[in-house]
């Protein structure tokens, strides 16, 4: 008998990892900031809306309690959501995680874009300088470097980071999600380790050149309300699952319905897809082992949706940018829009059209000239001129022509790089005369004070 044991020990042993029954867990870290330390403006529902969330999860969805990780500006310790904080949780969190469990990265605050680099406010992040904001607010590659290497072979991102303008005392003026704070979440994640697709979805709160709205009403924004209730059952198929498609077309048409009837303006959020599998948030626990993301949900809806093919186009057939049009091709590689599919991407990959429909942040772009032209103009060198040379120097400032530095255009479009050299030679040009100006006015005092001096002293030996 002992024997026998000892065999089928041995036999159990040599079972794959694959074969032998896996329990997936589900995680989630959820961040909320309403004030900030530093001269950033507050916001009203962030914190409101990631408890919410929690609490459907919870209880809708059956994650774990402690599973759930939130953090606000109304804690402390560690669960404070500073800088350092936010991506100690994270980087604690990748390590945590296994290949067959589902991660979700919610972040309710606010973002911005500065010098072509995307970021994360954190509640101790300092938007004084461009400086102190690389130092001390969360940079979007190094989230995307964190959940690049989670192992879950479910990772959803929800991001609504763009609500009103993050600069104290410009609360009422719109941050609008510009192009380059939405193509900063690049998460490239390796294949599945389970012998199924690895599946990412990143949901934004509204497309580039909008901003979300919040509702005093429900005291949530507005992006949140509809994501909760479609996750609550509202965006539920006939055969009672949400998908993350499904889940995102459902909050897209609410959310533009309510813009448009309160506001008078456009809040479309957006889904970005990568993976060949389908992502699905379901109420079926037997699916979890397939390759779904399962919310469990004991309540069947019957609803008439949209196949998850066409839920999925309608996300994407606007789209100007040719990874999500392949990303939907690697989806439904034999599905019945294949064709339109290869079509448009096709023309977006024909150079003149693409480049006619990517839209550019011209007062980014400005912006990012005029700050590179004033770190990189010697002003003291041309007051020094000035001073030394006097109208010569204004001269010279005059005739010099300023161009950027080499290097700084490459990879960027023609459109861009014509914006940005007519900024940055016209910054750099005003600090060239204005600085000589400067200085020749400067030496011109000086020799107006030793001449009145010198009329003093002659006038003072005359009268003795």
């Amino acid at each position: 008998m002992r024997r026998i044991n000892s065999l089928l020990w041995l036999f159990l042993s040599l079972i794959p990892p694959t074969v032998k029954s896996i329990k997936a867990e589900n995680y989630a870290l959820l961040v909320g900031i309403n004030d900030y330390q530093h001269d950033i403006g507050s916001l009203k529902y962030c914190i409101a809306d990631v408890v919410a969330f929690r609490k459907a999860l919870i209880e809708t969805a059956s994650f774990k309690a402690e599973h759930v990780h939130l953090m606000t500006d109304r804690m402390s310790g560690q669960d404070l959501p500073t800088r350092i904080n936010v991506i100690m949780r994270l980087d604690i969190l990748a390590s945590q995680v296994q290949a067959e469990d589902t991660f979700i990265f919610y972040f309710s605050g606010h973002g911005i874009s500065t010098n072509d680099q995307p970021f994360l406010l954190a509640t101790d992040s300092n938007a004084t300088t461009s400086t102190t904001l690389e130092l001390s607010a969360i940079p979007l590659e190094k989230v995307n470097k964190i959940l690049s290497k989670i192992k879950a072979q479910q990772l959803l991102t929800i991001i609504d980071a763009c609500r009103n303008d993050p600069s104290s005392g410009r609360g009422n003026q719109d941050n609008l999600l510009s192009d380059n704070f939405a193509r900063g979440f690049k998460v490239r994640r390796q294949a599945g380790t389970l012998g199924k697709p690895a599946v990412s979805a990143t949901l934004y709160a509204c497309s580039v050149g909008e901003r979300a709205y919040e509702w005093s009403e429900k005291k949530q924004g507005v992006f949140s309300y509809y994501l909760i209730q479609g996750l609550n059952g509202d965006a539920a198929n006939a055969e009672g699952e949400v998908t993350i498609t499904g889940l995102a077309g459902y909050t897209q048409r609410k959310v533009m319905d309510w813009a448009q009837t309160y506001r008078g303006k456009k809040q479309t959020p957006w889904l970005s897809l990568q993976g060949g599998a389908k992502l699905v948030l379901s109420n079926n626990v037997s699916q979890v082992i397939q390759s779904s993301m399962v919310f469990t949900n004991t309540t069947k809806v019957t609803t008439n949706i949209a196949d998850p093919e066409t839920e999925m186009w309608e996300l994407v057939k606007d789209s100007t940018k040719p990874e999500e049009i392949e990303g939907f091709l690697a989806l439904f590689p034999n599905g019945k829009l294949v064709g339109v599919a290869k079509l448009k991407l096709k023309q977006l990959m024909t150079p003149a059209l693409a480049s006619s429909q990517i839209k550019i942040d011209e007062k980014s772009i400005i912006l990012a000239a005029q700050l590179d032209a004033q770190n990189n103009v010697n002003g003291s060198m041309w007051m020094c001129g000035g001073c030394a040379t006097g109208p010569l120097g204004i001269a010279w400032a005059y005739l010099v022509e300023p161009s950027p530095p080499s290097g700084i255009l490459v990879g960027k479009s023609p459109e861009y790089a014509r914006i940005y050299t007519a900024s940055y030679k016209s910054e750099a040009k005003r600090i060239q005369k204005s600085k000589s100006l400067y200085g020749c006015i400067g030496t011109g005092l000086v020799y107006a004070a030793f001449y009145v001096l010198g009329l003093a002293a002659i006038a003072s030996d005359t009268a003795y």
